[in-house]
């Protein structure tokens, strides 16, 4: 797909540059004029996220999807990289996090929500693959995702099958392992008879990504992990639900297909793949008066 250039040239890069290094130094009369909200820095409506790599890929999905679909994302002004990093200058992007506030919520305004997410993801996996495009961006680029085994962003995959390898560690789906790790075996098999079709995914639908204010969804955010997966990557992912959110588990399933099959093999990979070992096993270590203290703080946002 053709995305025009998001580089808006030297001076707005130079001065967009210079307002984050000021914001970070805390600057007394900067800080009074300039907020941070959400990990991003806010001035004068327009949000401005730092990436520390270079990738394009999260600017280009929401610039494309702005004009293409009815998906609420943020508008894209401008997108660049420098030093390393990438810079994202995007309008705010109103309302709370769909945690904040979610157990407090009455199960009209829980339906009213699901709806809309139903509808926006249906729209999204109906957007056309463009033919010779495997498992990238939506530009046919490299992908992004913190959890990869390795380095965070790989490909572009023109074979689906070398997706699957790099996410068994870069093993190759025909190598037999001990019987002691037989499920490795099992999760191999999936993987090498695994027929998908490839639909555009958010990759990361967690409740901290969704914005809300009221019953009406104000924007889908975070697009980094966004491109062209297996269909039942996107289930399979949100599925992966923070230890501290568990019971956006079971919403998934009121606007997805449940899966089981597939979540089966995904909880195969987590256990021996996850970079950051946020496994079933790992969840479920967490001592339950932690987890219900932090519940308890979502309930009072």
């Amino acid at each position: 797909m053709d995305i025009p250039s998001l580089d808006p040239g030297f001076i707005l890069k130079l001065a967009t540059v210079l307002l984050v290094k000021a914001r970070k130094r805390q600057w007394r009369w900067l800080v009074r004029v300039w907020p941070r909200t959400r990990d991003i820095l806010i001035v004068r409506g327009k949000a401005i996220k730092v990436q520390y790599e270079e990738h394009l890929g999260e600017a280009q999905t929401m610039h494309y999807l702005d004009q293409h679909t009815a998906i609420p994302v943020p508008k894209v002004f401008w997108a660049f990289t420098f030093r390393g990093k990438t810079y994202t200058v995007t309008s705010e992007v109103k309302g709370h996090r769909l945690c904040e506030g979610w157990l407090d919520r009455s199960q009209e305004s829980k339906d009213a929500i699901i709806s809309q997410l139903r509808e926006m993801l249906t729209e999204l996996r109906a957007l056309p693959h463009p033919p010779g495009i495997g498992v990238a961006s939506i530009t046919g680029g490299s992908v992004f995702d913190s959890c990869n085994v390795g380095d965070s962003i790989s490909g572009p995959f023109k074979d689906v099958k070398g997706f699957y390898k790099m996410l068994m560690g870069g093993n190759d789906l025909d190598h037999h392992w001990p019987d002691y790790w037989d499920d490795l075996n099992t999760l191999s098999e999936f993987y090498r008879q695994a027929d998908y079709d490839l639909v555009f995914t958010h990759g990361d639908l967690s409740m901290y990504n969704i914005m809300a204010l009221g019953d009406q969804i104000t924007g889908i955010i975070d697009w980094e992990t966004a491109g062209w997966y297996p269909s039942f990557w996107e289930y399979t992912k949100a599925k992966n639900v923070n230890p501290f959110t568990r019971y956006w588990g079971e919403e998934i399933d009121r606007f997805m297909t449940p899966l089981p099959h597939e979540l089966a093999m995904d909880k195969i990979r987590l256990r021996y793949f996850d970079w950051y070992g946020l496994s079933e096993g790992a969840i479920d270590a967490i001592p339950p008066e932690q987890f219900n203290q932090q519940a308890s703080r979502q309930r009072s946002w």
